[in-house]
């Protein structure tokens, strides 16, 4: 099979943009169907329980593909409810498709040369069709733990809110909440605070205010700007 062009994935029906890059290093995703998992209690019919032997048969067969063709630095694979593929480059996917197409379910990539550029000389790009709320091209995020007392959250809600014009953000129900400082037992172990911010400036105000406080900062780069 003749290695397909970067045009001829993009137009493959399982072809999706990414919204960015995978473990700081991946520009492409493949996910593949699989069984689901064995559960305690649960019973392993043969149908099943073959399906699953085949899956695992596989998988290895796609493991041993990727070890033959691709340095190690240049591929990584995971196993969870699906299993994933992860690559540097396009190259490879033909064979994958050629192979075990029926059991693609997606593949995810770059649109182009400068998406993937973009991706990975910045990893806190966030690629979309458009702006957080259609109108808000940053976000940034302070992450609790626990019972981890929410006065800081309630310290930058109070800051932003002073501070901003409020026509250029916009925070989440966390950040909202913690003007309250309440804390239940029902409450998630992590929650994370964001606020949606138009302007950079404001940004790098945060950042001058709270740095330590911010877990990450993502911008918004929309597909027809690439």
């Amino acid at each position: 099979m003749a290695v397909l062009t970067l045009q001829q994935i993009k137009n493959l029906p399982e072809f999706t943009y990414a919204t960015g890059i995978y473990y700081k290093k991946f520009p492409w995703r493949i996910q593949f169907w699989q069984p689901e998992f064995f559960r305690r209690g649960f019973h392993k019919d043969l149908e099943h329980e073959n399906a699953w032997r085949t899956c695992m048969i596989r998988n290895m067969d796609i493991n041993s593909l990727l070890k033959n063709q691709l340095g190690y630095e240049r591929w990584k694979v995971r196993r969870d409810r699906k299993f994933f593929v992860y690559l540097t480059e396009h190259n490879l996917i033909s064979k994958l498709v050629d192979r075990w197409g029926e059991d693609i379910l997606q593949i995810q990539g770059p649109i182009n040369q400068k998406h993937q550029e973009l991706m990975i000389d910045n990893l806190d790009l966030v690629t979309k069709k458009e702006l957080w709320y259609n109108k808000f091209r940053y976000k940034v995020s302070f992450t609790r733990h626990g019972r981890q007392p929410l006065d800081i959250l309630s310290e930058i809600f109070e800051f932003v809110d002073e501070t901003f014009d409020a026509n250029n953000y916009q925070m989440n129900h966390i950040m909202k909440r913690s003007i309250r400082h309440i804390y239940t037992h029902k409450d998630p172990y992590t929650s994370t605070g964001t606020i949606f911010l138009k302007e950079y400036d404001d940004v790098a105000t945060l950042h001058l205010m709270f740095k330590k406080h911010i877990t990450s900062t993502k911008k918004c780069v929309l597909i027809n700007e690439l």
